[in-house]
């Protein structure tokens, strides 16, 4: 078993037209996190969490990128080929971050549009939540995911 010495939680809700990701980032060094406010910015560069879905039946990842400010970016990428595409553009999801005393938290709202399809009963989609740790100073890894990458 592996754990981080930052750690970082997750939960996904879902009604009839969003899909809604929470993600809460342990970070003991909060008052040293830097980063832009501008989205489309490189921010996988800096402290941010990537969640990427793949709908059922479908064969692009979808990734969906955001920072403690709230900066958002986004990309599509084929499972078969590897080659990237853009993302859903910033003003068709929405993203809202926090700084708290030794966290910071992000909630996402994706609609199902957006992902191209709604889920159905039987449909299976995968997802993971990843995240990227620029602020050393107290330690920790500076990538980690909830499931392993291939």
């Amino acid at each position: 078993d592996f754990k981080t010495r930052k750690q970082t939680s997750f939960k996904m809700a879902y009604d009839q037209t969003h899909l809604y990701v929470a993600v809460r980032c342990d970070e003991p060094d909060i008052g040293k996190i830097k980063g832009t406010k501008q989205d489309n910015a490189n921010i996988w560069q800096e402290d941010s969490i990537e969640f990427l879905i793949v709908p059922g039946g479908e064969d692009v990842i979808r990734q969906y990128m955001v920072n403690p400010n709230g900066a958002r970016f986004t990309l599509s990428r084929s499972a078969r080929t590897g080659q990237w595409g853009k993302g859903t553009p910033p003003g068709q999801w929405q993203a809202a971050s926090h700084r708290g005393d030794r966290f910071w938290s992000t909630e996402l709202a994706i609609p199902w549009k957006a992902l191209g399809k709604t889920p159905q009963d039987g449909d299976e989609w995968r997802a993971n939540c990843c995240r990227n740790i620029h602020t050393l100073d107290s330690g920790g890894d500076t990538l980690t995911a909830w499931s392993p990458m291939r």
